[in-house]
């Protein structure tokens, strides 16, 4: 069976270049930021009416997992392999929940992150085609349980308050053996920083054992929406963790 797997990668990637990956960059959101409803704190100016937070949507959701070199990552490793809509719909349901775009155009998101990523980590057995690498995804997200981490160390969604930013630094690298990084949008009139993005270093085993400086931020797939711009979190500034809120859906 081992050998079937390995021929059928070698025929899948012939003739699309060497390439090569020694760790994985699993990219978690946090809908309150990207999708930011007016009634949150400050004025919510990053709201916009395209923006779609769904009533299924309570928690972290994905942006994607990446295999990755260095401060780069290998892409679009296979252009020929293209999603069929029809592999994945048992996963659809959790998916719309656990791994939605914001701008409500869910499969086009997914076809991105396949298409970009899940071809060159179809080299690992476990994420070898489209319903494997969703699936594997989803469980990882589900294993990762980020909103629960952070309630443990008293990192809660709160519009009370926003918090200092060691304090939240030193919460998410204790979770995460350091191997993180945080990203952030600004709200320029209320002159905040929301967290965004979280981006955890997972080894070839899937485990939080290696070096995040080989990590560059990414920001989230603008599908036509006017999403707020993600950067690393400034140290100088509180970070702001607001609830989610459904109240404004269009």
């Amino acid at each position: 069976m081992q050998g079937i797997y390995l021929l059928a990668v070698l025929a899948l990637f012939s003739g699309c270049g060497a390439y090569y990956y020694d760790y994985y960059v699993f990219a978690l959101q946090w809908p309150g930021s990207l999708c930011p409803s007016k009634a949150l704190g400050g004025k919510g100016t990053l709201q916009t009416k395209q923006c779609l937070l769904a009533n299924n949507i309570t928690s972290w959701t994905i942006h994607g997992l990446w295999p990755s070199v260095n401060v780069s990552y290998p892409n679009f490793c296979n252009d020929s392999w293209v999603l069929d809509e029809r592999e994945i719909l048992p996963l659809e349901d959790i998916m719309r929940a656990q791994w939605p775009s914001f701008d409500g155009d869910d499969f086009i998101f997914w076809t991105h992150e396949w298409t970009k990523h899940g071809t060159c980590a179809s080299l690992e057995p476990m994420l070898y085609g489209p319903y494997n690498y969703f699936k594997f995804i989803l469980q990882l997200l589900n294993r990762l349980d980020v909103f629960k981490l952070l309630g443990s160390k008293l990192i809660l969604p709160t519009n009370l308050h926003c918090y200092n930013y060691t304090t939240f630094a030193a919460a998410t690298k204790a979770i995460f053996n350091e191997s993180i990084i945080l990203g952030c949008t600004w709200d320029p009139v209320a002159k905040q920083q929301h967290i965004a993005q979280i981006e955890i270093c997972l080894d070839k085993k899937f485990s939080m054992n290696c070096n995040p400086d080989k990590m560059v931020l990414s920001e989230p797939l603008n599908d036509g929406v006017a999403m707020p711009e993600v950067t690393p979190c400034y140290p100088s500034q509180d970070i702001c963790y607001f609830p989610l809120d459904h109240s404004y859906n269009v």
